[in-house]
């Protein structure tokens, strides 16, 4: 994908003197267009100031810290940036008009509620706090003028009648913000519940904003239906790690701020690259308090280390979770050892690392570096997809991993969460079933929410690979016959089988099974009518993506089996230990495994050598 013809030398020359010696505040016409582009230098990153207005960088300068209120609860978390694009919550990849640079009336919602902010009352008798008056004037104005402009938004014909829009969402997370807000004017709350409140109200009124900026702002632009946009208000630009996305933005006028390794954009002429200093040198570490004080105490066949070491590992398989619903570490157990609270309470809010300073700086690149990099920036896609984010000795070992042997070389009990990935190979003929792909992306919506918190608990049990592949072949025209077909055959009753299953996961989203398997698939933002317009590409990063969804809940049953099976009779199955023993086998790279002594171990302990190097990795 090349953007020369879309920016040609005059247009960049008037772009960039404007920019150069521009305010910020000014109107600008149709005829000019911007471009940003943030490159990412291991692992850390520099960008291009070449926008009217950017939200501040994240907190520490690394992508780790791209998130939003909803999961620190207002530790010093920045929430000013977007969320990167992705299908699920695509408008929150819109940043923001309401930034405070943009419209001050908003800024109140930035404050963190510390014991040292002005914005607290502190009680002399009492172990209440309220928000000091002024604040709690700023809040109310907030509210009024989010509840006026969600009255203008729903008066809006094309948002009305379009099943597309994000209307919804917006009376959904209104209903949630007017509650906390409630709370928080009539409420006494103690500190951290007031900070709670005040994070949640916050998350959801800012989803609202982003949701209705998508619907008026950016969508109407990026499909062609309203003009390019030309006013500044209206460039803030999308945060995307998708380069199908940067074609878009620049035809309907907006920024975009494309993050990816810089050896992925091999056509851009950079005169130098900007020095980012290391987050590791703005990093105070915590060394009096020891994260996990109790982990990996006792004797190996202690059951009380083996609850310890179940216990402390959800954390961390949690927080690495790819749904971004699913931001809840889970409860704790009602017979917990009472020595692992402190373990609980540091592995929820990540206080053991404390960031000092931000890395990043501003004045490392030139006005002319920014101007040569945004005048220069050819952005091409990528030829393979990414890999699924794990650590990095399961990412040496994907890079090699034969799609063939994943699933044969992992037998199952009970089935899978999500469709194993062999069911879509065609061994005989060396073939893809691309029929079955494309079944896969019209559903996979409401598959991914069978598994989310929302969903009831039933629905996520896994589900056998009959059932996933008579699934992703039914057709919606066989379906009143299916129905109706009473018969005691095998393949009646396979074929009942899938359509209950598929029924029972569309009616849990509210969806109906006919709308579903009639409607185009949707990958990355991506629209494609019939199976034959998926190409090699998209095939392949379809399967990776199936496959990391299958690997990361083969984790949670990998932990949650070692803690049902020891509680109850002490011993784990044999046909759950050569589970766990296949996938080590599949994920681990041997030169790591034969390194760190893995096949000298018990079967038992193996799964327990990996979950210990995953918190030592992750920690």
């Amino acid at each position: 994908m090349s953007l020369e013809a879309e920016f040609s030398p005059e247009r960049l020359d008037a772009n960039n003197n404007l920019l150069l010696h521009g305010k910020g505040d000014e109107r600008f016409s149709g005829k000019h267009s911007f471009l940003s582009g943030v490159v990412l230098e291991n692992g850390y990153y520099f960008q291009v100031s070449n926008v009217p207005s950017q939200p501040p960088p994240p907190q520490g300068g690394h992508r780790d810290t791209f998130m939003r209120s909803d999961f620190h609860y207002a530790d010093s978390d920045p929430i000013l940036w977007p969320q990167p694009l992705n299908h699920d919550n695509f408008y929150l990849a819109a940043i923001p008009t309401h930034h405070p640079g943009m419209d001050p009336d908003y800024l109140v919602l930035y404050f963190h509620p510390t014991r040292e902010s002005p914005m607290l009352c502190f009680s002399s008798n009492s172990h209440f706090v309220q928000i000091e008056t002024r604040y709690l004037h700023d809040i109310k104005r907030i509210q009024e003028k989010v509840e006026a402009r969600i009255a203008d938004y729903l008066k809006v014909p094309e948002v009305v009648q379009d099943p597309h829009s994000k209307r919804h969402l917006v009376n959904n997370r209104r209903a949630y913000a007017a509650s906390f807000f409630s709370r928080l004017t009539n409420q006494p709350m103690t500190e951290p519940e007031l900070r709670r409140c005040f994070a949640e109200y916050r998350r959801f009124t800012l989803d609202v904003l982003a949701a209705m900026d998508w619907d008026m702002i950016y969508r109407p632009r990026i499909e062609g239906q309203h003009p390019p946009a030309s006013d500044v208000d209206h460039r803030m630009g999308v945060f995307t790690q998708d380069p199908s996305m940067v074609e878009a933005c620049t035809k309907a006028g907006l920024p975009f701020f494309y993050i990816q390794d810089w050896h992925n954009v091999p056509h851009t002429r950079v005169d130098t690259l900007a020095s980012v200093r290391s987050p590791e040198e703005n990093l105070i570490f915590d060394e009096g308090r020891v994260k996990f004080p109790t982990i990996f105490k006792g004797k190996a066949n202690n059951p009380n280390r083996l609850a310890q070491i179940y216990y402390n590992s959800r954390h961390v398989l949690h927080s690495a979770n790819i749904f971004a619903c699913n931001y809840n570490p889970p409860p704790p157990r009602l017979n917990a050892p009472r020595s692992l609270n402190n373990a609980e309470r540091n592995a929820d809010t990540h206080r053991g690392i404390q960031i000092a300073s931000h890395p990043y700086r501003s004045n490392t690149i030139s006005p002319a570096q920014h101007s040569n990099i945004a005048a220069s920036a050819i952005v091409k896609p990528m030829i393979s997809p990414l890999l699924p984010h794990v650590p990095s000795p399961w990412v040496e070992a994907l890079k090699v991993l034969k799609t063939s042997d994943f699933p044969h070389k992992l037998p199952t009990d009970r089935g899978y969460v999500f469709p194993p990935i062999s069911i879509f190979f065609n061994e005989a003929a060396g073939t893809i079933k691309t029929a079955m792909l494309f079944r896969w992306l019209q559903v996979r919506d409401i598959m991914l929410f069978r598994v989310g918190p929302s969903a009831p608990p039933s629905l996520a049990c896994p589900i056998p690979s009959r059932v996933w592949r008579g699934t992703l072949q039914l057709n919606p025209s066989t379906f009143a016959a299916i129905r109706s077909n009473h018969s005691d055959s095998r393949s009646a009753g396979e074929k009942r089988e899938a359509l209950a299953f598929l029924e029972s996961a569309c009616h849990s989203s509210k969806a109906q099974p006919d709308a579903v398997c009639e409607q185009p698939g949707l990958w990355r933002g991506n629209l494609y009518a019939s199976p034959d317009n998926l190409n090699g590409v998209v095939v392949k990063e379809i399967l990776f993506e199936i496959n990391e969804l299958n690997f990361r809940h083969e984790l949670y049953g990998l932990d949650s089996r070692l803690h049902t099976a020891g509680q109850q009779s002490g011993l784990v199955s044999n046909e759950a230990l050569d589970r766990h023993d296949h996938i080590l086998d599949c994920i681990v790279p041997p030169h790591w495994r034969a390194r760190s002594k893995l096949l000298s171990l018990p079967k038992l302990h193996r799964v327990l050598h990996i979950l210990i190097f995953v918190i030592e990795s992750l920690n």
